[in-house]
């Protein structure tokens, strides 16, 4: 009685227009199934790290999808996040390379298959803003591109009448409740658990007061927090504005993930599948730094597909020890977030990558003394 189907899934996430939206967009490219849309994925990272100059072997970047995917598991085969990520990828890809029209595209059939990546968008656009220069100047057309597509959006409205596109969709949202797995529902069952799960929306989901006065109000914070983001990219930015094209690529790339991590630490919603979005980016952060973000994503991963599907039973059962796991995984995520944000503040995340040191010149002969 407890299994949730992708319909179900995709009615509780979307809304009605949900099949109409995402079903076309998870199929595109005729033949094309999930493992093949993942290396699609990570091959617009590939194409990333050429562009932000990582020194990344072929073996290398081999490794370390076969780890991302290892540690996703049977998440990867069941739902259609593959896609809005790989869009999402192809958003930043674009923006590197400053092609203004194709990043547009892109955002808005990622926008149409799930709503997170307008969440990045004021990141991205600040970053752009606080570099100046070309990156300014790309950001100006994006804005205009997207006010193109709104004025046409707003005409065909006025014209022929109907809804928003999304808005039902938005609504669905931000009525849905705590999901369990989410780092606030998790916090939010805790003290009443395991009789403070509740099931709505096909999902387990903690049912409380303090729930319930903060449900309608949580909308705002996940808001704030997107904006904040933005606001610190950009002020980031602004301190770096003589960086090279190359640095201002891995910047991209990089608050990309610190941006997802933090807006993944504060949604009441947190699907098992969520965590592909980071997959493209995570393997992009150069340095020993770097490294520690991408081997902590891989716990969580793993730990992720641990509780789900393996585990899922036992905790929507009320498992004590399960949702401790769920419990390990969410704090994972927030300090993974947090550290993040601190190391690449502090410029750690987006130097120079690592190089092996080139070998010395071999020593000269001594010239005999005449």
């Amino acid at each position: 009685p407890f299994v949730r189907t992708d319909a179900m899934i995709a009615l509780a996430e979307h809304g009605p227009k949900a099949s109409a939206a995402v079903e076309p967009l998870a199929r595109f490219l005729p033949g094309v199934n999930e493992e093949e849309r993942i290396l699609a994925t990570m091959a617009l990272g590939w194409r990333m790290a050429r562009r932000g100059g990582y020194d990344l072997t072929g073996a290398q970047w081999h490794k370390y999808t076969a780890l991302l995917l290892f540690c996703v598991g049977p998440t990867l085969m069941m739902r259609y996040d593959i896609v809005p990520t790989l869009l999402t990828a192809a958003v930043v890809a674009a923006l590197s390379e400053r092609r203004a029209l194709l990043a547009t595209v892109c955002l808005l059939l990622g926008i149409a298959a799930k709503l997170y990546p307008a969440l990045l968008l004021p990141t991205w656009l600040a970053l752009l803003l606080g570099f100046a220069g070309p990156a300014r100047r790309t950001a100006g057309r994006v804005v205009g591109a997207l006010g193109a597509v709104g004025a046409v959006i707003a005409l065909a409205l006025l014209l022929r009448g109907g809804s928003i596109p999304l808005w039902a969709e938005r609504l669905t949202f931000s009525v849905r409740p705590f999901q369990v797995e989410s780092v606030p529902g998790a916090l939010l069952a805790l003290p009443g658990w395991p009789g403070s799960l509740s099931t709505s929306f096909g999902s387990f989901n903690a049912h409380s007061a303090l729930a319930s006065r903060l449900l309608p109000h949580w909308d705002l914070l996940i808001t704030a927090t997107a904006l904040s983001v933005a606001g610190l990219a950009y002020v980031w930015a602004s301190r770096r504005r003589a960086a090279s094209p190359e640095e201002q690529s891995r910047a991209l790339g990089v608050w990309t993930l610190v941006a997802l991590l933090l807006n993944l630490g504060v949604t009441k919603v947190l699907s098992a599948q969520y965590l592909i979005w980071c997959l493209p980016f995570a393997a992009l952060v150069p340095g020993r730094r770097g490294r520690s973000m991408l081997y902590g994503l891989a716990g969580i991963l793993f730990l992720t597909q641990l509780i789900y599907p393996t585990l899922y039973g036992a905790l929507i059962g009320g498992s004590g020890l399960v949702f401790a796991l769920v419990l390990l995984r969410n704090f994972l995520l927030c300090a993974l977030g947090a550290l993040g944000l601190a190391w690449l503040w502090r410029g750690e995340l987006t130097g120079a990558p690592d190089r092996a040191p080139r070998p010395l010149p071999a020593a000269l002969p001594p010239k005999e003394i005449q």
